[in-house]
């Protein structure tokens, strides 16, 4: 059975701060917990509201011991730096935990190497 840990979490910005605030976690933030060993790499979300952007990051990584090396003891409590908090109406204060059962195609084998 493929052994991978999802972790996903959420949140929103008004929409003159979407583009600042994606771009800030695709240059910065993402790169650096790509670091991370045992990380995988993300999928980013991200949906139009009415008044708000709502984005949706999905982490894969090997083990809860991968996501404690990156998240802490505390592996639910939600990580988000200082200068995004500042471009964000709201997020998760904790982030959800999932025994991955599937992926797309050719993501099981490049998890696997």
């Amino acid at each position: 059975m493929l052994a991978v840990i999802s972790r996903e979490w959420s949140c929103r910005c008004v929409q003159d701060n979407a583009d600042r605030y994606e771009e800030l976690l695709l240059t910065r933030i993402l790169p650096e917990l790509d670091g991370v060993g045992g990380c995988h790499g993300a999928y980013v979300f991200r949906r139009e509201l009415a008044d708000e952007v709502e984005f949706v990051v999905l982490h894969l990584f090997d083990s809860l011991a991968s996501v404690q090396a990156f998240a802490g003891e505390d592996y639910e409590t939600a990580v988000v730096p200082t200068e995004a908090r500042a471009l964000l109406t709201s997020f998760d204060h904790t982030a959800r935990h999932f025994d991955v059962r599937t992926t797309p195609r050719g993501l099981v084998t490049e998890l696997k190497q």
